[in-house]
């Protein structure tokens, strides 16, 4: 159990610190298209697995309908 508490910790450190580093990368530039770039990229990982997800969702419901009738 302490084991997975330290694994937790320390990913939580390294997934905040990726923020940080894109937050700082865009601060420091004063770069329009890397601002641009970043806010499509994080657009992109939050859209496609919940995308992904309502089409499995869908095609389970539609081949469950097909069965039922």
């Amino acid at each position: 159990m302490g084991r997975w508490l330290i694994v937790f910790i320390v990913a939580i450190g390294s997934a905040s610190a990726q923020c940080a580093l894109c937050k700082a990368n865009i601060t420091t530039s004063n770069n329009a298209e890397l601002a641009q770039g970043i806010n499509q990229g994080i657009i992109y990982l939050f859209v496609i697995p919940y995308l992904l997800v309502g089409i499995v969702a869908y095609l389970w419901y539609k081949n469950y309908k097909k069965i039922s009738q």
